[in-house]
């Protein structure tokens, strides 16, 4: 950060993406810095630290998903975060990206608004998340990018224990109703959604119905609770499916 103004490094092999997008962020007051490839990115960032990385996948010398490992190994800049401009839509290549450290995804047709808030959110969460380091990070998304099927299909796979936290997008995109679900070795074990009181699975249920709105898990300790109701997640999802299924006619 030079004088209090955050330094964006863009990385495209397109002249035009370059030229477009960095427009908008220095409008927005950023410093820009670009790149052509992962190659001359991971060079300028060892140079002088960005504060965050905006970079395209698809790139000749060094790709972005090269460009991330490289990233997150060099201890000088792990920590900066990195997020994917990128064409793709499958939960499958997203969450690999959120398995080796991305920030987040802008795809390419986003407007230059949605653009900016995404960066100016990025750098609100990197000085939040300062000093934490790659493994302190929380692994956060849009539900809308990557569903929450997908997402705890991820946890269960990874073993992961820690505290999953959903807002959901309302009308207008106001905030709407908020939902947490602590996960031990994968699996869920309690979840508070408003004042329900319904069981745990019926609980899951309702949120697996959610598809607008942003989801954070951080890496915690869940010790055992009197009432933890742990419910496997292959299950879970396989009832969903039925349930949706006879809910469409199908």
């Amino acid at each position: 950060m030079r004088g209090g103004t955050s330094v964006v490094l863009l990385v495209d092999d397109s002249e035009s993406d370059l030229r477009s997008i960095g427009d908008l962020l220095r409008k927005k007051g950023y410093a820009v810095r670009t790149a052509e490839n992962g190659l001359s990115a991971l060079r300028a960032a060892l140079r002088s630290r960005p504060d965050l990385i905006v970079s395209d996948l698809e790139m000749p010398a060094m790709d972005g998903w090269t460009l991330l490992r490289m990233v997150r190994a060099r201890k000088e800049i792990a920590d900066v975060p990195l997020v994917f401009l990128t064409r793709l839509s499958g939960d499958e290549e997203r969450l690999l990206g959120y398995r080796l450290g991305v920030d987040d995804y802008i795809t390419k047709d986003t407007t230059g608004d949605e653009i900016a808030a995404r960066v100016r959110r990025l750098l609100r969460r990197a000085r939040e998340e300062a000093g934490r380091g790659p493994a302190g990070r929380a692994l956060r998304g849009d539900v809308d990018q990557v569903s929450l099927a997908s997402l705890l299909s991820f946890l269960d796979l990874e073993h992961k224990t820690g505290v999953l936290e959903i807002v959901q997008e309302g009308a207008g995109g106001a905030i709407g109703r908020k939902a947490t679900v602590h996960i031990r070795h994968g699996q869920p074990v309690r979840a508070e959604v408003g004042h329900s009181e319904l069981s745990l699975r019926e609980r899951m249920f309702h949120l697996l119905g959610w598809t607008r709105g942003a989801f954070m898990f951080q890496t915690a300790e869940v010790r055992p609770e009197a009432g933890d109701q742990p419910s496997r997640v292959a299950e879970l999802l396989l009832e969903f499916a039925r349930r949706s299924d006879e809910a469409a006619g199908r």
